[in-house]
């Protein structure tokens, strides 16, 4: 949003590994276990079409919500706010997530759950460009960056944990978001800074294509996307293929999923 900071908040690197563990948790946890177990109680046979078509329309939505919030963000000159309230609204919208029964209901519910999360990130990232200084930068996106496998770990197993009880499974996430996001917004203090006019699309893009142009720019992009995709893929397509096995007895399932 400006010039680079010449000193960047104290303790502002362990926030950023805490904010961004609570947010990758949610994203592993939620749609990778809980939210696969939720429609298969919904729909038994259904279950495999249904968590694709939600995981797919959710995933659109958040791609395009996330360059909005994080313009509404640029033109407040504030992060904390945004990172604070997208944190707090996940505890309500997984309650509501947890409470609807059917796919339709559930693919709402996962659009907002998509929605307050994206106000989180948006804000969150862009907390290293505007606080962090050149020389800091390094450390900065390494604490981010270790917060991609600590999160999903986490996340991982406490989904796994709630899968008898995904619907205190998703308050819990919530909860855990919302936690992060009061801690760093109390503890990371801001100065406001100049609003930013929103760039057009079209200068955004020509700004990307510049950027790919630039050779370790773009190693560490592709790098950087396929090791998310990795991370994610990786439980959503075991969730999913872990249930297109039918079961002898109820229960059994289950129990059978975890040993997979």
């Amino acid at each position: 949003m400006s010039s680079a900071p010449r000193r960047a908040t104290r303790g502002l690197l362990p926030l950023l590994l805490v904010g961004n563990a609570a947010m990758y948790a949610l994203y592993v946890g939620v749609p990778g276990v809980l939210l696969a177990l939720h429609i298969e109680a919904i729909d038994p046979a259904g279950k495999v079409a249904n968590f694709g078509l939600v995981s797919g329309v959710s995933a659109v939505f958040a791609t395009v919500f996330n360059p909005v919030a994080g313009a509404l963000s640029d033109r407040s000159g504030r992060r904390n706010p945004w990172i604070l309230a997208g944190g707090l609204l996940a505890v309500p919208v997984m309650l509501l997530l947890g409470s609807v029964d059917t796919v339709l209901l559930v693919a709402i519910a996962w659009c907002l759950g998509q929605a307050v999360m994206n106000v989180y990130q948006a804000a969150l990232t862009s907390v290293v460009p505007d606080r962090v200084p050149l020389t800091a930068r390094g450390r900065a996106s390494a604490a981010v960056g270790l917060g991609l496998p600590v999160g999903t770990t986490a996340g991982a197993l406490l989904g796994a944990a709630f899968a008898d009880d995904y619907r205190t499974g998703y308050l819990v996430f919530g909860v855990i978001v919302a936690a992060a996001a009061a801690l760093f917004s109390g503890l990371a203090r801001e100065e406001r800074l100049p609003a930013r006019a929103p760039m057009p699309v079209r200068a955004q893009i020509a700004a990307f294509g510049s950027a790919l142009r630039a050779h370790d720019f773009r190693w560490a992009f592709i790098g950087r996307a396929l090791l998310i995709l990795g991370y994610f893929s990786s439980p959503v397509s075991s969730s999913t293929s872990s249930r297109t096995t039918p079961s002898c007895r109820p229960g059994w399932r289950r129990r059978r999923r975890w040993r997979s």
